[in-house]
């Protein structure tokens, strides 16, 4: 199997590839049935292998999971496997049988990180205060230094009868004030996964998807 690349026709070759997906795709299975006293789920003919993320879109019984909660597959044999909160941890214990369901395998094994960054304000006090007339000593206004100060937008400003302001009062401070860490951030790439089988080691290869990708069975320019 050959990824060329449209334009230069840069090519990679890909040997005994048994299967081909992309990363941030979706696979969903239906037919899904569990038994509560073994905690063992049941997929016909199913792909899973241990450490993959699913999701519940549904399911009828099976209760102790939840839809829309990100599960890990463990204990794969077959056509049946189990499931855990984290990658690699203990089984989930349900306490009904699940009689129907769709299982959704997420394809996002493998992420690029942002370069580190910083210069984020997040809010750090919020303090009730009066503007004007008449100065009210139990709402003192009393802020750090180099915090920028504004009335919550989320919250009621009144004006009194002696025509003051009050309300809630919130003040953000940047990283660089307050020494937090640099912070990362998870981009959007989507990668082809060459599966070369459960017997290969590493199982899967990867390579970034780009515009005009050509998979095929033989190398540019010829037959």
């Amino acid at each position: 199997m050959f990824l060329i690349r449209a334009g230069t026709f840069q090519y990679a070759k890909y040997s005994k590839v048994v299967g081909l997906d992309v990363t941030g795709a979706q696979q969903a299975y239906s037919s899904v049935t569990g038994v509560a006293a073994t905690n063992v789920i049941t997929i016909a003919n199913n792909s899973l292998a241990n450490d993959m993320p699913v999701y519940w879109q549904s399911i009828t019984g099976g209760a102790g999971f939840s839809v829309n909660t990100t599960y890990w597959v463990i204990s794969v044999s077959g056509d049946t496997f189990k499931l855990s909160t984290t990658k690699g941890g203990s089984e989930v214990n349900f306490t009904t049988n699940i009689t129907a369901g769709t299982l959704v395998y997420n394809v996002n094994d493998i992420y690029i990180a942002s370069a580190p960054y910083r210069d984020i304000w997040n809010n750090s006090f919020d303090q009730k205060v009066q503007i004007g007339g008449v100065v009210n000593s139990a709402l003192p206004l009393s802020f750090p230094s180099s915090y920028a100060l504004a009335f919550d937008p989320d919250s009621a400003i009144t004006i009194t009868a002696d025509h003051a302001l009050t309300g809630t009062m919130k003040a953000w401070a940047s990283d660089d004030i307050e020494h937090v860490a640099l912070r990362q951030t998870q981009l959007k790439r989507s990668f082809w996964r060459f599966d070369f089988g459960t017997g290969a080691t590493p199982r899967y290869g990867y390579a970034e998807v780009l515009p005009g990708d050509i998979i095929a069975d033989n190398p540019p320019n010829t037959p």
